[in-house]
């Protein structure tokens, strides 16, 4: 664990993203079989496990019949495109081969982008809603979509990200992508306008949905992109974001003093260089490195707060438009805790294992005591829930034991699910995590040959091999759908693991 971990930005799918590797099971050739299942309602103390010849199977969640395309609303019941990941046939001439390419289905389940693009990303408006994409293509310029898969603009070159509202940044790479040399420009995407040209060394930064930061041989300066206002200042800012009511963005002085402080929105430092490391503000606070070895918390008013630590680890939740900080894992002198986002305390200071689930994240923790006590923490509700005997948790739905390994690690055997009380018990060792609130995606550790098992909150196995759960157009609001895939085919479906759109895996690339 980094004694200062950055979160990252809002979501952006490069090149492959495709969920989990999809594993065969060669059950003529191997004779794998499925993992055993049980049922016996919420349990407080479930067995620790038994032979799979002893109980039963629960059939999987209905979802073989599949009557067509159905309707695909945000969450606000408006207009979106929902990726589709397809397994395609890229080879030319007499070099045949395979790659993902991503298409778009619309709110009413139709295909109106065919698998043509290697990434994208989601723009969004002033109130963070999802307003249009930006996608790529190898060899291409990256181009803009509306909601309706129309193209509206074409970017001037192959590298391109969301800008400002209503802008893209785009990117030109002298020597390749791994020369570090770039030039960075700003397009507006209605007018097709260059609001700030490709000029050598000249690097553009987002700040805000109206804000960049320009760093080129002439000085650095913030740009106001809707009035056009230029404030110069004497720092160099990194990756971060403005947050709104952060008083500050992180930066370092020009005149290559290492030390960082905080630049304010006239130019001038509000807080002068004094920090080895330091972050955004999210959530009402900033972390910053005070000497390389000892980390805390700044609140808006840089005054210092929440003790000093040897690690601070941020916990955070994909709300689509942005990572979302519900709490932090922080380890001292004392030992290891949990503290909210507000910095109350969850879980204090002492020996007790802390891990709490990432990409995407639940807010979920799993709390191991030194005598053996396993719990979970929810963030940020901040509360904490005993598992029962033999159990962790895993994210919010599930809890898995921990068999040690002869490599020194340690693997799952079984998983319980906590709404039913319904046990899997896996005839191969296997490593499982949370996928949204609803799924458990667990892979087996040693041999390629047992497949992915995916099983749903009441316990049951889903025919899915790949689950990834799908960013809401709305700033904040959990997605409800899911991209999955089975053998043969790719789609959509609810958190309940109905179809709402599929069509088949392979297809062959069309231009």
């Amino acid at each position: 664990m980094q004694p200062l971990r950055v979160i990252p930005r809002a979501s952006r799918v490069d090149g492959v993203k495709f969920g989990n590797a999809v594993a065969v099971c060669l059950l003529v050739l191997t004779g794998c079989t499925a993992p055993a299942v049980t049922t016996a309602g919420p349990v407080a103390s479930p067995p620790a496990g038994a032979p799979s010849s002893s109980v039963a199977t629960v059939p999987p969640t209905p979802t073989s019949g599949h009557a067509g395309p159905l309707l695909l609303p945000a969450s606000d019941g408006g207009p979106m495109l929902w990726p589709i990941a397809t397994t395609t046939d890229v080879g030319r001439n007499y070099y045949p081969g395979e790659g993902i390419r991503y298409g778009f289905v619309d709110s009413t389940g139709t295909l109106v982008v065919p698998a043509r693009y290697e990434g994208y990303e989601y723009c969004r408006d002033a109130a963070g809603r999802v307003a249009s994409l930006v996608v790529t293509r190898a060899g291409r310029n990256a181009e803009v979509l509306d909601l309706a898969g129309t193209r509206i603009r074409k970017v001037p070159t192959a590298s391109a990200e969301c800008g400002p509202v209503g802008t893209v940044l785009f990117t030109r790479q002298f020597g390749g992508s791994e020369s570090g040399v770039w030039r960075d420009g700003i397009v507006e995407v209605a007018t097709g306008k260059i609001l700030v040209g490709l000029a050598p060394k000249r690097h553009i930064a987002v700040l805000d949905t109206d804000t960049i930061d320009v760093s080129e041989p002439a000085g650095d300066y913030f740009l106001n992109i809707r009035t056009g206002r230029r404030t110069p200042h004497e720092g160099t800012v990194g990756d971060a974001e403005w947050q709104a009511g952060a008083p500050g963005v992180p930066a370092t002085a020009t005149d290559g003093d290492p030390l960082m402080g905080f630049l304010g929105r006239d130019g001038s430092w509000v807080l002068a260089p004094r920090f080895d490391d330091a972050t955004g503000f999210r959530a009402g606070h900033a972390i910053v490195s005070l000497d390389g070895e000892r980390y805390t918390f700044i609140d808006t008013h840089f005054r210092q707060v929440g003790g000093a630590w040897t690690e601070i680890d941020p916990v955070a939740v994909d709300r689509g438009s942005d990572w979302e900080v519900v709490g932090y894992v922080v380890t001292g002198e004392a030992g290891t805790a949990l503290l909210g986002a507000d910095l109350r305390t969850v879980v204090p200071p002492g020996d007790a294992r802390i891990g709490c689930d990432t990409d995407p994240g639940t807010g979920a923790c799993s709390v191991s005591a030194p005598d053996g006590t396993e719990s979970r923490a929810l963030l940020p509700e901040g509360t904490l829930t005993v598992m029962p005997v033999g159990y962790s948790s895993l994210g919010r739905s599930f809890a898995t034991d921990s068999v040690d390994t002869a490599d020194g690690g340690t693997a799952n055997s079984r998983i319980l699910a906590l709404p039913t009380g319904a046990i899997v018990v896996f005839d191969w060792l296997s490593s499982c995590r949370a996928v949204g609130t609803e799924w458990a995606v667990c892979e087996p550790n040693d041999s390629p040959v047992p497949p992915t098992v995916i099983l749903d909150a009441e316990g049951r196995r889903t025919p899915f091999a790949t689950i990834e759960q799908l960013a809401d157009a709305v700033k904040g609001a959990r997605g409800a759908y899911y991209r999955v895939t089975t053998g043969r085919h790719t789609g959509i479906v609810d958190e309940h693991g109905t179809w709402l759109y599929r069509q088949g895996r392979f297809t062959e690339l069309e231009d």
